[in-house]
């Protein structure tokens, strides 16, 4: 855990890994989503243009959502703005650049679909980054664990304070104490979304927003069951997480979508 890389005193300057990562997230997200543009007939400008717009909006939704979530444990209100810190919830983000790249593309009057499938897998690719940024942080840990690759965060770490365990009834848990390394879970998960869209995208699409599809189906499955593992995720409906929730809100938004885009792609839709 490695939450600050250096600091310089004598200007009060420190660079946080979380921000680091985040920041090479978005631009190793922007970069390969413009090399892969030219396959779908889409300037690279275009997309250069439009990364403005994502990582404003999803920063900004994705913060957004974690204040929602975690509003009483900030000290003071202004520490809603703290990004470089952590607190960012992907589904927060994901529904802001949604947005963002909805309005982008009817402006500039663009394919919206094809314009998905391009960038579906440079999100896989952030997110790599983005959970290792995670991990280096010590934000959105695990559970505790006797599993031999569990791994134990050093005092002031997120999960002395923030855990859901800190006083389990009848069984309490006290820290440090192995934990499951769900960011490292996460990681996993993105990076073989990544490879699996990557090959996806070059092989011959039966309709524009498959690519796009795949990866709301892989991601909120793959998020729904790392939840389980999450020690830093209250239940807050029927038992589940906010995650788990919308993991399940958006699976189903996502099979409507591949049902209507199916038969539209076979003339079935008027």
């Amino acid at each position: 855990m490695h939450p600050v890389l250096f600091r310089i005193p004598a200007v009060n300057f420190e660079l946080r890994s979380y921000g680091l990562m985040i920041a090479l997230a978005f631009l190793a997200a922007t970069l390969t989503a413009s090399l892969r543009s030219r396959r779908a007939g889409i300037s690279p400008e275009h997309i250069m243009d439009l990364a403005v717009y994502l990582i404003v909006s999803g920063v900004l939704g994705a913060r957004l959502l974690y204040v929602i979530q975690n509003w009483s444990e900030l000290a003071h209100w202004w520490e809603a703005f703290f990004v470089w810190r952590g607190g960012l919830v992907f589904y927060g983000g994901i529904i802001a650049a949604a947005l963002a790249a909805v309005i982008f593309a009817r402006l500039k009057k663009l394919p919206f679909l094809p314009f998905l499938d391009t960038i579906a897998p440079s999100v896989a690719l952030g997110l790599v980054l983005g959970r290792i940024g995670c991990f280096l942080n010590g934000c959105c840990f695990g559970r505790p664990t006797n599993l031999p690759w569990g791994v134990v965060f050093p005092p002031g770490a997120f999960v002395y304070t923030n855990s859901v365990y800190l006083s389990a009834a009848g069984d309490p848990v006290t820290y440090p104490t192995p934990i499951h390394p769900t960011q490292l879970y996460s990681m996993a998960l993105a990076v073989a979304m990544y490879v699996l869209l990557e090959w996806a995208f070059r092989k011959k699409r039966t309709f524009d927003g498959r690519i796009a599809l795949l990866f709301g189906f892989i991601y909120p499955v793959g998020r729904f069951l790392i939840e389980f593992l999450r020690g830093d995720s209250p239940s807050v409906f029927v038992g589940m997480t906010m995650s788990q929730n919308l993991s399940a809100v958006y699976f189903v938004f996502n099979l409507f979508l591949y049902l209507r885009l199916r038969a539209w792609s076979r003339g079935n839709v008027p």
